[in-house]
């Protein structure tokens, strides 16, 4: 398995260098660059790590688990809805919603041609689309659903990213 961890040195450097070039800027768009960057390695590695790279445990799961995903909009969030405990829904929604949150909030503070509601969720949805399409490329490389791909996590992740630009515009009016 190829850990989460490893996905933190690619990270810093990338922070670094993008600190670096952006050094021009304003300290709250570098600061906000920087964060973006870490934030976005912290995504990938949670979303698409551990990867499977023993052939054996790859081969076992190809022959154990069948390739699924979801393209039809709320078919997965209304099964939740209906079938999922309280706690599972939270979780599972509620997480899918808030992780996104940050993408809302640093993106127009990073880029502020970027400050428009439009923008910021045309790069929340492509760097959601971006995911779930790594997850599906790797799950068909490995031969079966190492994650589900699903078109809910990008409309909940989208949620999360409108939510995260209503703060930015809050703490833009208040500041």
């Amino acid at each position: 398995m190829l850990p989460r961890v490893s996905v933190l040195p690619f990270a810093l450097a990338a922070a670094a260098v993008v600190g670096w070039r952006a050094r021009s800027r304003s300290r709250c768009e570098v600061a906000s660059l920087v964060i973006l960057v870490l934030y976005a390695g912290w995504i990938v590695s949670m979303t698409l790590f551990p990867l499977p790279t023993d052939t054996v445990f790859v081969q076992r799961g190809a022959a154990e688990v069948e390739f699924s995903w979801n393209v039809v909009p709320l078919r997965t969030i209304a099964r939740q809805v209906e079938f999922e405990t309280s706690w599972q829904k939270v979780r599972q929604l509620g997480g899918n919603v808030l992780v996104f949150a940050p993408l809302g909030l640093l993106l127009p503070l990073s880029a502020p041609r970027l400050a428009r509601l439009s923008r910021v969720v045309v790069g929340g949805f492509a760097f959601s689309f971006g995911i779930e399409f790594a997850q599906l490329a790797i799950s068909g490389v490995l031969g079966y659903s190492y994650r589900i791909t699903d078109v809910d996590d990008i409309l909940l992740n989208v949620a999360g990213v409108v939510l995260g630009y209503a703060a930015y515009l809050v703490a833009h009016r208040v500041l």
